[in-house]
């Protein structure tokens, strides 16, 4: 038997606490754990997750714009108890991706931790749950 054995003053490559979506509202299609999400070019969406974090506080989320689509920024805000909102709106058309990279962006040390997702804006596809 294997015992895995963590030392804690390495660091994590990416932290502890998940930012988990629970909701999104408005977009065109999406799936069921909402990794995958369709949305009109400039439509509000917003999004709900969860964040285990005891504090109440703001924090800015990058989505990483992909093949020539530029980055875009929103200001998350999380309340005490962990519940996040934050409204997504979009001014360029392309797939956009928010992955463990963009949650620990601009920090010296990892915190947090989520699915990779793709939000396709302006995009019409198939097979997803709406």
């Amino acid at each position: 038997m294997t015992v895995l054995t963590i030392n804690p003053t390495v660091a994590k490559k990416h932290g502890d606490i998940e930012v988990k979506i629970t909701k999104v509202t408005g977009a065109v299609k999406h799936n069921t754990d909402f990794t995958w999400v369709t949305v009109a070019l400039g439509k509000d969406i917003p999004v709900e997750f969860d964040l285990e974090i005891g504090e109440a506080r703001t924090f800015a989320m990058t989505l990483t714009g992909q093949e020539g689509t530029p980055p875009a920024k929103f200001f998350a805000i999380v309340d005490e108890s962990g519940k996040g909102k934050v409204t997504l709106n979009f001014d360029a058309m392309g797939d956009y991706v928010y992955t463990n990279v963009e949650a620990n962006k601009g920090m010296d040390v990892p915190m947090f931790f989520t699915k990779d997702i793709l939000i396709e804006v302006g995009k019409a596809t198939g097979g997803m749950i709406a």
